[in-house]
């Protein structure tokens, strides 16, 4: 998973709002556009139709916004009307120049109409995925759009959308809360993105030791506000079934690419609700995608989208890539093959998925369905052909390729340091200049916090692991343990501790220990968590835990397990350092990360827990107590991080997950 965040108060995104991009408030101080970005007449033309707050997308002519429910009658008024309350389920947004359905008829000064597409056009379907903040590839992205809008000329146009988890990562994008990034897919001319489960990790507007009781979808809605492009949820309601009412926050759009009309659909993974810090999404509901994504498909037809485009975070696994109708090596589990599969054919042209961070370039039940891993390591397109129809002006999709994942560097080893490409689209690449200026602030921010030394020398590397122990895991739970009993008040400090393995994100490497590396093996900004619990309970938590078949496994400090089958049931004995066993009766103080404590990965979901077992501690995040304790750990000598053989499993049972009793 995830592990968290932090938000911003409503005034706070109205105010984003109001200001131009470049030149909007954060945290309280005006932030100036980073010098050398390009300006609104430099940035690449936008598809004809939303795009933006305002009514305004990156300079283009204004255009109007109409808003249109089902019934809605026309209205005589040449402005656009106020935002209403309610986002109704389709948002229909015209070009400049042409009408909706039942939209008022431009005024004289509007631009003329455009002409009626040719014969045949091309558009090419785009999908970034899982970006996590990765700032430092964008001057290539940008590269790699540029050969494609070039080649693709007037013959036909670009459609560039997210599917999710765009800000959390990165220290680059973290210390802003994911701001550079809003900012350099303004500028990339991205026409949509849907809501990952990472976008609530920042919590409140600020930094990390903003208030909990603030806003706590603050820094997510502050994005929001600054995009000239509109976030897509279909899914997303609050806790009265409506689109929570946030700045540019959408479940659909209609826009006009190349003479076309695109509908574009949004869907967030219903796990969010699991796997983010519950505080962060109190009050809100993740739906039924299929349900949700069907409606709104059927809107948008009924509305005139001759394409309709899903952009999701949820997705797919297939290890062949080469071709697309076999689909032999998918996952047939995964979330988007369940979604997809029971869609009414020819609703739905392309599906562009997310959150595995696995790949996937196929035709699914008549779908395009691509993900292209994570951390802008690959892209996905679709190039979709569409001709006139000769008796009308209807279009249709007559011919569609699949690309597999298209990888950004030409480098085997795929590091971020020396990710070049050569050429594509037949034009040599050349990471883009103007993106380089844009990201410059973001990158020097994060640079002298990257190099900071902790302290300490790990004389082995502490390797990760998701669905099994490992070394990374164990140290992360001994530090765990060892920050609780520090911070604990009380006569007795931690008894026990937890680490998640869904918030390892990478290796800790030999050597001496910079921040940059524990930031990006724990880019979560955690804190401590406290529950009280006893004997019997954290037995039947574990056991709970090892009897999963999905999830990151748990790894533990300050107890040791005994996994065995009794009477056709698990059962966990615990028993101290010492030897000495655990009694059911008795009173344990468990520490781990705020996220788990509080109901995260439903790990304490089996127990039943009074109001006042959770106790959560402010001031340092997690990732800065670890390295004050490893920096502790250091002051004695190099540190050796890794798993020893023949050592007894500090969770038995946990390599084997799921263990089952029948």
């Amino acid at each position: 998973m995830t592990d968290e965040a932090r938000g911003a108060p409503p005034a706070a995104s109205k105010r984003a709002q109001r200001e131009p991009l470049g030149n909007v408030e954060q945290n309280g101080a005006r932030r100036p556009r980073p010098q050398g970005a390009a300006t609104d007449a430099e940035l690449p033309p936008p598809p004809r139709g939303f795009l933006g707050v305002g009514d305004r997308h990156r300079g283009a002519a204004r255009c109007r916004l109409a808003l249109r429910t089902p019934g809605a009658r026309k209205t005589g008024a040449s402005k656009p009307r106020p935002r209403a309350p309610l986002l109704p389920a389709l948002l229909l947004v015209t070009a400049c120049g042409a009408t909706s359905p039942g939209a008022e008829t431009p005024s004289a000064e509007a631009p003329a109409p455009s002409p009626s597409p040719a014969a045949s056009v091309r558009l090419t379907i785009v999908g970034t995925n899982d970006m996590h903040g990765a700032v430092t590839r964008l001057p290539l992205l940008s590269a790699y759009l540029t050969n494609l809008r070039a080649e693709l000329g007037g013959a036909g146009g670009l459609v560039l959308v997210d599917a999710g988890d765009i800000f959390q990562g990165s220290l680059e994008s973290n210390t802003g809360e994911g701001d550079v990034m809003i900012q350099a897919m303004n500028q990339l001319g991205f026409a949509a993105a849907a809501v990952g489960n990472h976008e609530f990790d920042f919590g409140p507007l600020g930094p990390p030791h903003a208030e909990l009781n603030s806003d706590p979808q603050g820094a997510l809605r502050a994005r929001l506000a600054e995009a000239r492009f509109p976030f897509l949820a279909a899914n997303l309601t609050t806790s009265a079934g409506e689109l929570p009412s946030w700045d540019n926050l959408h479940r659909s759009a209609l826009i006009e690419v190349a003479g076309v009309k695109v509908g574009l659909v949004g869907l967030a993974t219903p796990q969010t609700s699991h796997i983010v810090l519950p505080a962060y999404v109190a009050g809100l509901e993740f739906t039924d995608p299929r349900a949700a994504l069907e409606q709104e498909a059927r809107a948008l037809r009924a509305a005139g989208a001759s394409v309709v485009v899903v952009t999701g975070h949820l997705g797919g696994s297939c290890t062949e890539l080469t071709d697309p109708h076999a689909l032999a090596s998918c996952d047939p589990k995964e979330e988007v093959m369940e979604v997809v599969s029971g869609l009414p054919p020819g609703l739905v042209d392309v599906f562009v998925g997310g959150h595995t961070h696995k790949a996937i370039a196929h035709e699914v039940s008549g779908v395009a369905v691509v993900e292209s891993y994570s951390k802008l390591r690959a892209f996905s397109r679709v190039d979709l052909t569409l001709e006139v129809a000769r008796t009308s002006a209807s279009q249709r999709v007559a011919e569609r390729r699949i690309f597999p994942p298209q990888a950004l560097c030409d480098d085997a080893s795929d590091a971020l340091e020396t990710c070049t490409g050569t050429e594509y689209a037949g034009r040599p690449l050349t990471p883009d200049p103007a993106m380089q200026a844009l990201i410059a602030p973001a990158l020097e921010r994060a640079r002298e916090a990257r190099e900071r030394a902790i302290g300490v020398t790990l004389s082995a590397p502490a390797e990760r692991a998701y669905d099994e122990p490992s070394a990374l895991g164990d140290l992360f739970a001994d530090l765990t343990l060892a920050a609780g009993r520090r911070g604990k008040t009380g006569k007795r400090g931690a008894d026990v501790a937890v680490a998640n393995g869904g918030g390892l994100r990478a290796d800790l490497p030999a050597g001496p220990l910079r921040y940059g590396a524990l930031f990006s093996a724990m880019p979560f900004d955690n804190r401590l968590g406290y529950v009280r619990l006893t004997g019997a309970q954290l037995s039947q938590v574990l056991a709970a835990h090892l009897g999963r078949e999905q999830g990151g496994v748990l790894s533990i400090a300050g107890l040791r397990t005994q996994a065995r089958c009794q009477a056709g049931q698990l059962t966990v004995t615990l028993t101290r350092p010492n030897g000495a066993a655990v009694k059911g009766t008795e009173t344990l103080w468990l520490v781990t990360s705020d996220y788990l404590a509080t109901g995260g990965d439903g790990l304490l979901s089996p127990i039943e827990l009074t109001e006042d077992a959770v106790q959560l501690a402010p001031g340092a995040l997690l990732r800065d107590r670890f390295a004050e304790e490893l920096a502790a750990l250091g002051a004695r000598g190099p540190l050796d991080p890794s798993l020893k053989a023949g050592a007894a499993p500090r969770l038995d049972g946990a390599d084997r997950r799921p263990v089952r009793c029948d």
